[in-house]
């Protein structure tokens, strides 16, 4: 990761902390990481893509607007602390449901402020194997 990335990361956990400190209301917020297209990903042209499933729960795919969402504990629990959930799903897809929101709203129950980020994933197109792009 370059020097300017990181920088640009630890700007963003600053900002994500201060407010778990200054709005200790229960709140769901979500926050675009970038203006447009994130770097890497200008030249894409795939959707995402949710998908629901009949039991309860959703998936999503092709990740192409990274995001957090924050989850806010009411004020009469929280604890001024925060957490970053990042689901998972096997590099194909993120269990946002699942892994995601029902770990963020268990959080909030304990008093934690919890950050949910729904990331990239390569584009199953792209690469034969998932495991080369980690090479």
């Amino acid at each position: 990761m370059k020097t300017s990335q990181k920088i640009k990361v630890t700007i963003l956990l600053i900002i994500l902390f201060s407010l778990s400190v200054i709005l200790p209301v229960s709140a769901q917020e979500t926050i675009h990481l970038w203006e447009g297209k994130a770097p890497g990903s200008e030249n894409w042209n795939y959707q995402e893509k949710v998908s629901s499933f009949p039991g309860g729960g959703s998936i999503v795919q092709n990740v192409v607007d990274p995001t957090v969402t924050a989850y806010f504990p009411d004020s009469s629990v929280a604890n001024g602390a925060a957490v970053i959930v990042c689901p998972g799903g096997a590099f194909r897809m993120l269990s946002v449901e699942g892994e995601g929101a029902n770990v963020a709203k268990w959080l909030n129950d304990q008093g934690f402020v919890a950050f949910v980020l729904k990331y990239r994933l390569y584009n199953p197109g792209s690469y034969q194997n998932p495991h080369s792009i980690l090479s």
